[in-house]
């Protein structure tokens, strides 16, 4: 085995993704559908600002989150109770 495929097994045990269960089901249409959806991929987890409005490290997540402020009253947030 490779150190590449050592280490890739090494992060798919560290991050649950070897789990008996995984991959056993299709996950397609197993959640009702949301209206939007917004997904940033930004460093990692350690280097998010505990408030993303007050961000003076980087200019990207503070803008971010000044734009979705300025458009607050354009987005309809809908509250489905189960």
């Amino acid at each position: 085995m490779s150190s590449t495929t050592a280490t890739s097994a090494a992060d798919d045990a560290k991050h649950g993704f070897s789990r008996p269960e995984m991959y056993k089901e299709n996950l397609a249409g197993t959640v009702a559908s949301y209206d939007r959806h917004v997904f940033l991929c930004y460093k990692n987890r350690q280097t998010w600002p505990p408030r993303l409005e007050a961000s003076d490290d980087d200019p990207l997540v503070k803008r971010l989150a000044s734009q979705f402020k300025s458009r607050k009253n354009d987005i309809l947030v809908k509250v489905i109770h189960t």
